[in-house]
């Protein structure tokens, strides 16, 4: 059964600067589910910049402040490249999906 504590939110299309609904939505999931493990499904995402970057670490400061935990799962090679590269690969590993999430 889905456990109420795990909160995703799906992103799509290019994260960059001019994307701020897309990350206010993240915002908003972690700011409104204390406590909560949000999820953030990047298997849509075409592009991501500094700022994406910057609004994940942001939402993940919040999300352990309130004590719970934000983690990314589906990112593209691309992505993948950028968050190794910005040492986020290692503060986040993507968690197996509970088996009724979908």
């Amino acid at each position: 059964m889905w456990d109420p504590a795990w909160h995703v939110v799906a992103l799509s299309g290019e994260l960059d600067f001019a994307s701020t609904a897309a990350l206010g939505v993240l915002d908003e999931a972690v700011r409104s589910h204390p406590g909560a493990h949000v999820l953030v499904d990047l298997s849509d995402v075409t592009f991501l910049d500094s700022a994406a970057l910057m609004a994940f670490a942001v939402a993940r400061s919040r999300a352990v402040a309130g004590g719970g935990a934000l983690s990314l799962h589906g990112a593209s090679t691309f992505a993948q490249h950028l968050l190794h590269m910005w040492h986020l690969d290692t503060v986040w590993s993507a968690p197996t999906l509970p088996d009724d999430a979908a």
